[in-house]
């Protein structure tokens, strides 16, 4: 996803989409740890 947006190929309206999308999906099972890992550091 990082080398689509670098590349234009990707918006950041569509990286926030996917970002929701799997959050959702994640929530459903035991994740929180996964979540916070996941999103301790800012990727781009």
């Amino acid at each position: 996803m990082r080398k689509q947006y670098e590349r234009g190929r990707l918006s950041v309206a569509g990286v926030m989409r996917r970002v929701r999308s799997w959050i959702a999906h994640a929530y459903w099972g035991d994740t929180w740890g996964l979540r916070r890992l996941a999103f301790a550091q800012p990727v781009l």
